[in-house]
């Protein structure tokens, strides 16, 4: 947990091809991390696999029993992911809902030709049918403003969701937040529900002609 001593280590399980381990807390921990590491002792200077992840709330995600007025935001640990629920109405959470962020260790494979702004995302809800309306919103850096520069080919910063299976570009509207410094977009697009979003962009096919000089 954030605040107060680290739980038992649990062993993963190996099922199906896959890692797999089913946490039970003993008590209500809304933000929690979890620290993952393969148990291995490697040839010095070299060390153990190891990775940090969170239940990313930054101290504003959304857990019941609590009603929250004006499409309240749910935030990511660091501030860049967002999600409002539908057109502004309060969000009611029953005893044991809620709805957080996690930050991602790591990014399934991009689409070919798409570069990825900051990181990746997932939305996670208890139900998940609490975020199946509502918007996604993802602060990044206009990183490929250098790339368009040089480039002749049109290209866009749009949010994607990743399905389990494939990344999909969602109808991605980008702005300007108020007292943002410069170079910081805001984009934001429907929600898919519970899974990963994440800032891509993706140019459009180049052409490259032949050098030609005259002797």
């Amino acid at each position: 947990p954030e605040s107060g001593d680290a739980f038992a280590t649990q062993a993963f399980a190996l099922v199906d091809g896959a890692w797999q381990a089913d946490f039970v807390l003993p008590v209500a921990v809304p933000p929690v991390y979890l620290q993952l590491w393969v148990d291995e002792t490697p040839v010095a200077p070299a060390t153990r696999r190891e990775v940090m992840a969170d239940r990313g709330t930054g101290g504003n995600g959304a857990f019941g029993p609590a009603k929250l007025y004006g499409g309240v935001m749910v935030v990511s640990s660091d501030g860049k992911a967002s999600y409002q629920g539908p057109d502004g109405q309060p969000l009611e959470l029953g005893p044991g809902e809620s709805i957080a962020w996690q930050s991602m260790p790591g990014t399934p494979p991009l689409p070919p030709r798409t570069w990825i702004s900051g990181q990746s995302y997932r939305l996670d809800a208890f139900p998940p049918s609490l975020v199946n309306g509502g918007t996604v919103n993802i602060q990044f850096a206009d990183e490929f403003a250098g790339v368009l520069a040089a480039s002749s080919t049109a290209a866009t910063a749009a949010i994607y969701f990743w399905d389990g299976a494939a990344w999909s570009a969602l109808p991605t509207t980008v702005g300007t937040p108020a007292d943002a410094v410069d170079g910081v977009k805001l984009a934001s697009a429907p929600s898919q529900g519970v899974g990963i979003y994440a800032v891509l962009q993706e140019s459009a096919e180049s052409l490259y002609l032949p050098a030609i000089r005259r002797q």
